[in-house]
């Protein structure tokens, strides 16, 4: 089998895109979505296309964004890479929501590239849903038709309700 990076890294985020809407483990989620994000900001470079990493950087502060790329690069330095200097080292803070940004900032590269998945697509959906003081764009009536309004509801029933589209999507039928 032949695997280029454009297909490691959209297998990588639509595995993390579902591993996030299923609620598993967060470790793996954050390094399969941070692994994924690298190749894409890098295919975007090398495609003439603005890589999510700029697009962020321009958007920040100048003051503030060593802090802000710190705070985003610790947990995918943290289990991505060993410190012989402090074996027994912790990640302090590690919350659902870097998980959110770390899909986001592949689904964005992605979507610049024009090379979106059902997954990335869907996830995009989703979230303009559920975090609409934080997208640009307004959701679809097509949107709120496949989640319905669940920007209230907590995380886990959204994800129920994200992993529930998803698969009828994927399998034209609703899960169970």
């Amino acid at each position: 089998m032949d695997v280029t990076k454009l297909s490691a890294a959209q297998s990588q985020l639509s595995t993390a895109i579902w591993l996030y809407f299923e609620d598993r483990d967060p470790v793996s989620i954050h390094t399969l979505a941070t692994a994924a994000g690298e190749i894409i900001d890098h295919l975007c470079n090398s495609r003439g296309v603005q890589s999510t990493r700029q697009q962020l950087r321009d958007a920040i502060k100048p003051e503030k964004r060593k802090e802000v790329f710190d705070k985003l690069d610790a947990a995918r330095n943290f289990f991505k890479h060993a410190s012989w200097k402090k074996p027994d080292q912790t990640l302090d803070g590690f919350n659902d929501d870097r998980n959110l940004f770390a899909i986001l900032f592949g689904v964005t590269g992605l979507l610049s590239m024009r090379e979106e998945t059902l997954e990335t697509m869907l996830f995009r959906s989703w979230i303009t849903i559920v975090l609409p003081h934080l997208i640009v764009n307004r959701p679809s009536p097509e949107q709120v038709a496949i989640f319905g309004d669940i920007r209230n509801q907590p995380r886990s029933e959204q994800k129920k309700v994200g992993y529930d589209a998803l698969y009828y999507h994927r399998h034209g039928r609703l899960p169970g």
